[in-house]
């Protein structure tokens, strides 16, 4: 009789392990104190630079969000996918500007400063999967190589983009 429970107290406490070994691994406890130190910028001096080019081609009729994260801009919680869950992977991901409309502040059109990193393989992988976001969301998103390029170009990019993006 003795064995005979102890064969099945075996099984039932490796299940209890297991599962707590498995639902443990990505719950990390999440602690309230941890030490931060204050950034004085929080651009780029590539991005301040086209941030200015941006305010002399929007003007006042669009204001100009720098560093958003993509929670910011997208509703995560969509029927059929657990919504913790994309809200951490979509709060892990930012664009570099936001234009938006200042009469209502309704979301015009998002920008990506590329550098050379987006060449990494990594942020290649990462590029994509914030492309499609946006393609998938009906979200204008363009994508601008150098901080360099004519403001009349780059005010067509722009104009053309929001145009197109418009729902």
């Amino acid at each position: 009789m003795d064995i005979l429970l102890y064969f099945l107290a075996i099984p039932i406490i490796l299940v209890i392990i297991i599962k707590a070994i498995v639902s443990d691994s990505g719950n990390q406890k999440i602690s309230t104190v941890y030490r931060y130190n204050r950034k004085y910028v929080i651009m780029t001096e590539r991005e301040q630079e086209f941030y200015k080019k941006l305010k002399l081609i929007c003007g006042d009729s669009i204001l100009i969000f720098p560093q958003i994260h993509l929670s910011s801009l997208f509703f995560h919680n969509v029927k059929g996918q657990n919504f913790k869950l994309a809200f951490r992977f979509i709060n892990r991901l930012s664009v570099d500007f936001v234009l938006v409309d200042s009469r209502n502040f309704k979301t015009l059109l998002a920008i990506e400063l590329d550098d050379s990193t987006h060449n990494e393989k990594d942020r290649i992988k990462r590029d994509l999967i914030v492309n499609d976001i946006f393609k998938k969301a009906n979200f204008p998103l363009l994508r601008v190589g150098s901080v360099k390029i004519d403001n009349e170009k780059l005010k067509q990019m722009i104009l053309e983009n929001i145009k197109n993006g418009v729902k």
